[in-house]
């Protein structure tokens, strides 16, 4: 059983050999392209988080300087509408 097993791989091998050859470039132009890929994902999530933090400073601002100032702020009607569905996910239910 051993011998015709090492037979079979003796003669699978002109085969086999290309076969993995093409297989390992392949993966290698898949992989540098995921790899890439990975990398420009990562680059705009950590740019977003920054633009997200920056904005959310402007607005912390904003408000300081609103209070400073006096101004009063009247909410839009989007915001009302939001403040209402939190206020109503809020509340426990029995």
């Amino acid at each position: 059983m051993v011998a015709e097993l090492n037979t079979t791989i003796g003669l699978l091998e002109p085969i086999i050999g290309p076969i993995t050859q093409l297989v390992d470039i392949v993966q290698y132009i898949v992989g540098g392209i995921f790899g890439l890929y990975l990398i420009l994902v990562i680059l705009r999530w950590h740019e977003s988080r920054r633009l997200a933090n920056l904005m959310r400073d402007v607005k912390a601002e904003l408000k300081a300087l609103n209070k400073h100032f006096g101004v009063k702020v009247k909410k839009t009607k989007t915001q009302k509408e939001i403040s209402k569905l939190k206020r109503f996910f809020r509340k426990k239910r029995s």
